[in-house]
């Protein structure tokens, strides 16, 4: 049997066979040290997680707590960080 996740209907939903979306790599924007500025920055995923969604994002911004966690003001980020 064929499953589209993009077909699912309502009942489907909650019993949704395990779909393996092959991992492609994201293109980001990263700050790649306290303060630094952003630049291109790409990964692998990996395998999504049984408990795991995978999104499209096509927009996204930047509010003041992304500046702060870019500029490491609450002292525990991690980079690369990609804000948003």
């Amino acid at each position: 049997m064929h499953f589209s996740p993009y077909s699912a209907s309502r009942s489907s939903i909650f019993h949704f066979p395990a779909y393996i979306h092959p991992t492609m790599p994201i293109q980001a924007y990263a700050a790649k040290a306290p303060k630094g500025r952003l630049e291109t920055f790409s990964y692998e995923p990996g395998a999504l997680g049984s408990k795991e969604v995978d999104v499209k994002v096509t927009h996204c911004g930047i509010c003041h707590s992304d500046q702060a966690m870019i500029d490491n003001d609450w002292h525990f980020s991690a980079y690369p960080l990609v804000p948003g």
